[in-house]
């Protein structure tokens, strides 16, 4: 497909992703991702999981790039859209260390739910930020490596629990669905 003809997709595109999440996420509700992402968030104290905290700073990071975005386009605007973003790339950060070291105790941490859900809250600070520079690609990388690490899909959705199944099958959906924008976006480049 020609980039010029895939670009004339986009206004379909976005009407399809606006009317119709009810039938194409695992959780039909107004806000699938939060309802997932505070459920395991809150899941353990402080300290007691380093995926659990990392999800955590990946959440207020999501909030502040989104707040930045909606500033933007609002009359408050400027300074305050800024700050939020500037905001929003501190909790990356941490949120990124936080990973690491969760990821570097494999056997526990990062095998749990909250660890692919700390991936998908940092790549959608990533997609608010333009999805630009080569942290957008090495976090998508991460998460299919954490999947494939877990057995794949198929093995995380047999191994989970049914009340968490629905979160499970929703981040799986998510990496799917920004592994294949990924390679959109590197046809067009």
């Amino acid at each position: 497909m020609k980039p010029v003809a895939f670009i004339s997709c986009f206004p379909k595109i976005r009407h399809y992703a606006a009317s119709a999440p009810s039938i194409i996420l695992a959780m039909p509700m107004l806000d699938p991702i939060t309802s997932a992402n505070i459920d395991l968030a809150f899941s353990r104290p402080p300290g007691d999981d380093f995926a659990v905290d990392s999800l955590r700073m990946a959440v207020i990071g999501t909030a502040a790039i989104h707040q930045s975005f909606l500033f933007s386009r609002s009359a408050v605007g400027g300074d305050a859209a800024a700050e939020l973003r500037r905001c929003a790339g501190v909790f990356r950060k941490r949120s990124k260390e936080l990973l690491a070291l969760a990821c570097a105790n494999a056997s526990t941490d990062g095998a749990s739910d909250a660890t692919l859900a700390a991936v998908m809250s940092i790549a959608i600070i990533d997609i608010f930020n333009g999805g630009t520079g080569p942290h957008w690609q090495r976090n998508l990388n991460l998460g299919i490596a954490l999947v494939k690490f877990q057995g794949g899909p198929a093995e995380i959705l047999r191994k989970c629990s049914p009340a968490i199944r629905k979160h499970a099958r929703l981040f799986l959906e998510m990496l799917a669905v920004y592994d294949v924008c990924g390679d959109f976006r590197s046809f067009l480049r």
